[in-house]
């Protein structure tokens, strides 16, 4: 017995060595599973919620990446090009040290996914809200990663996707919004009804105090005023709002501000404008990953 102790002790301990030598030096750019160090894209296939609705996501994923290496979804416009707004991130994301998720929900499987596919019930599985929580438990489960929180930008009718989580999923783990030009919004008024506003949803007070914590940034581009752009939508509702999306997006602001104050809760949210930006997603994002520095910087000064 002694003998074949020594020799599986000679034999094993060699390879134990090595094994925990390759997991101490192995790169921390690489990712096990289906992510890389660099740009690429995986399958998402969410057995629990849309399982019949499989989401490509375009990621980018820093080679300096580790555990904390802060998480953000991209989301895409009414073009739905994952890929493009991925790209968009790309130059920002390795200088800020960002993980990008870029999930591309084709119209087949997602007609309305700016409207989460949700139809005022948080409950509802199939939203494409939930979807992007289930990629942040993947992507975490692939890699590592322990962000207990996100962040999230959009633009245009991704502009609409990302005000609308924050809204109508109060429970997200959004750690910060950035809803940019989005062409028309749900207000967050009971007195409308759902989708311009929350009657008729499963919306409560509560749930609108909740969101209100929230941290949105809602980014208008200060030249978005073309009253006649082709993806303007135009509804009787739509046009209340405002006449073009600079209207609206202050409209959607105000109106926060409003309820806030006859709920008697400070408003979490800020609105900035950008000089001379019309309806451009590339322009939109140097804002928005200026405003995201900005506030990386503080929470590392927190930290420290």
């Amino acid at each position: 017995m002694i003998k074949i102790a020594k020799i599986w002790f000679d034999k094993t301990l060699p390879v134990l060595f090595f094994l925990v030598m390759i997991s101490i030096f192995i790169p921390l750019g690489y990712a096990s599973g289906n992510i890389k160090a660099g740009s690429g894209s995986f399958v998402f296939d969410d057995k629990y919620g849309n399982k019949d609705k499989p989401v490509t996501v375009w990621y980018y994923y820093p080679k300096e990446a580790n555990e904390s290496t802060p998480i953000l979804f991209a989301i895409h416009g009414v073009t739905r090009q994952g890929q493009r707004m991925r790209n968009a991130w790309v130059s920002y994301a390795k200088k800020l040290k960002l993980i990008v998720l870029a999930p591309e929900f084709t119209k087949e499987a997602y007609p309305h996914f700016n409207e989460g596919n949700f139809r005022g019930s948080m409950s509802d599985s199939k939203s494409s809200f939930v979807v992007v929580e289930g990629i942040f438990d993947y992507v975490k489960s692939i890699t590592g990663n322990v962000s207990g929180q996100y962040y999230i930008y959009g633009h245009s009718a991704g502009g609409q996707f990302v005000h609308r989580l924050v809204i109508l999923n109060p429970e997200s783990r959004v750690k910060m919004a950035i809803a940019a030009n989005a062409g028309w919004y749900t207000m967050p008024d009971f007195s409308i009804g759902f989708p311009y506003g929350l009657k008729n949803s499963e919306i409560t007070e509560d749930n609108l105090k909740d969101s209100f914590q929230k941290r949105l940034i809602v980014l208008l581009g200060e030249e978005d005023t073309d009253e006649h752009h082709k993806e303007l939508r135009r509804t009787p509702k739509a046009m209340q709002q405002g006449k073009q999306r600079f209207e609206r997006g202050h409209k959607f602001y105000e109106t926060a501000e409003k309820e806030a104050d006859n709920l008697a809760v400070k408003l979490n949210w800020t609105l900035k404008t950008v000089p001379g930006v019309a309806h451009n997603n590339p322009k939109m994002v140097v804002a928005a990953a200026e405003v995201l520095s900005q506030y990386l910087e503080t929470q590392n000064d927190n930290v420290k």
